[in-house]
């Protein structure tokens, strides 16, 4: 494990790209649902020379497309570590020597060398009540549900060849939901046209939202599939409000906090025995200790999966501690 340092790391901020917004670590902008941007999350520079490395100040999404932009970061590269937002659904993956990616997620199949995991920015729902143990427990899902469109399937061959099925969000998402149709559980679920947390004049996103908090506050599990991203906002929101997650196996991996992570459902896709599974860990928990692990779910996203918290804390390491994180991902610790 890796100790946390005292010292800030310290970051020369690469020009821009006309034209294109500048990441919320650098703007503090946050988009709907999710928590401000505190300043000074990181500490800048202001010469290369001054720097332990070098933050591109625009996601991958936009530079990655501009040769010219490719060339001079490599050209930094030669002799100081790049640290760049590639946190797309579908991830850009420029190629820059001697560089780091702040990624959201993994695909199946895919290294986690020079990635580093950071959790979304979700808004903290940490003032829905605790929920009491009751016989048979109570699951939702109330989101998007994607087509499978071709231009999906072709994105998913990109992102994970090998993995087809688990590599595509959209049809991961069905079939979860269409798993949890069937059992004989109380099982909530309403399903969107599109992606909640985007400005949509076509929604009625009060009333959505309305409806999605409630089906959380309903809820002792809450399905959380993979979207686009091997990963979800509705992770976090989930852990926020202190319930359980369950998550279908797509081999997702989870940001490299040192913490137990086996207050996760996860279930296998395909096979049988669902409902079996989900009532023996649900019977294990008595009335006391469920209460006490929603508790402990809450502060454990708080103290340390918060976006700001846990942003905070990976740039208060050591650029030696920094690029450990990068080679040894979900085996390092940033207490």
């Amino acid at each position: 494990q890796i100790e946390i340092s005292r010292s800030l790391m310290k970051f020369y901020i690469a020009k821009e790209h006309k034209g294109h917004s500048q990441i919320e670590l650098l703007t503090g902008v946050h988009g709907m649902y999710q928590n401000p941007i505190k300043d000074s999350l990181i500490k800048t520079v202001d010469t290369i020379e001054k720097s332990d490395a070098v933050l591109v100040p625009h996601d991958a999404y936009y530079f990655s497309k501009y040769p010219e932009y490719l060339e001079y970061l490599n050209e930094i590269a030669k002799f100081k570590l790049i640290v760049f937002s590639d946190r797309g659904d579908f991830p850009k993956k420029p190629r820059i020597k001697n560089s780091f990616a702040l990624r959201t997620s993994i695909n199946p199949g895919e290294s986690g060398v020079r990635k580093i995991l950071v959790p979304y920015n979700v808004k903290t729902l940490e003032d829905i009540p605790i929920r009491a143990w009751i016989e048979r427990p109570t699951i939702s899902f109330v989101g998007f549900l994607p087509n499978i469109s071709i231009g999906r399937v072709f994105k998913t061959f990109q992102n994970a060849p090998i993995n087809p099925i688990l590599g595509n969000g959209a049809l991961v998402r069905r079939i979860s939901h269409n798993r949890f149709k069937k059992l004989n559980l109380d099982y909530i679920s309403l399903h969107r046209s599109a992606y909640g947390a985007i400005l949509d004049p076509s929604q009625n996103q009060s009333k959505e939202r309305e409806e999605y908090l409630d089906s959380i506050v309903r809820s002792d599990l809450v399905l959380a599939p993979r979207g686009d991203a091997n990963q979800s906002a509705r992770f976090y929101e989930t852990l926020s409000a202190g319930r359980i997650p369950l998550i279908p196996d797509t081999r997702v991996r989870f940001p490299g906090v040192d913490l137990d992570w086996t207050f996760v459902l996860k279930f296998p896709l395909f096979g049988c025995h669902l409902e079996q599974q989900i009532l023996f860990y649900w019977n294990c928990m008595s009335k006391d200790s469920y209460i006490e692990k929603q508790q402990e779910i809450r502060r454990m996203f708080l103290e340390h999966l918060e976006y700001n918290i846990f942003m905070e804390k990976l740039f208060n390491l050591s650029l030696g501690q920094f690029k450990e994180c990068g080679f040894k991902l979900n085996n390092f610790s940033i207490k």
